[in-house]
């Protein structure tokens, strides 16, 4: 029994970092289609906030910094994930949290990175004016 729940425990440990890992192959291709076909000014494409269509200037810039990030957040979900399967793995053998909590805490992780992406090309879009 013991046996077949610790296989259970590191594969859910395993299973646990797909949502950031998902995140940063979605990263990535976001940044490689946005790089290959940059979006035009007044397409509903690209990274289009308020912020980024105040002008065609500003727009561009835009387009470049959420590129930029992407890339940037895309690594830094792979390391993420990384260290936190490393954690998972060991905690699974000593028979603490369950998959649930582990897809759970990482998809927080996911939605922070998602989030901080944001506010740094915000940011960074502010301080260009």
């Amino acid at each position: 029994y013991f046996e077949k729940r610790r296989k259970a425990n590191y594969m859910g440990a395993v299973l646990g970092v797909l949502p950031t890992v998902l995140l940063s192959i979605m990263l990535l291709i976001m940044g490689l289609i946005s790089k290959k076909f940059p979006s035009q000014y007044g397409n509903n494409t690209g990274y289009n906030t308020v912020q980024s269509r105040k002008s065609e200037k500003v727009w561009n810039y835009a387009q470049q910094l959420a590129v930029k990030y992407a890339f940037k957040f895309s690594l830094l979900s792979v390391l993420i994930s990384g260290i936190w399967m490393l954690i998972c793995v060991g905690l699974a053998g000593k028979e603490i949290g369950n998959t649930s909590s582990y897809v759970i805490v990482n998809l927080v992780m996911a939605i922070f990175i998602l989030i901080f992406m944001f506010v740094r090309v915000e940011v960074s879009l502010k301080n260009h004016e």
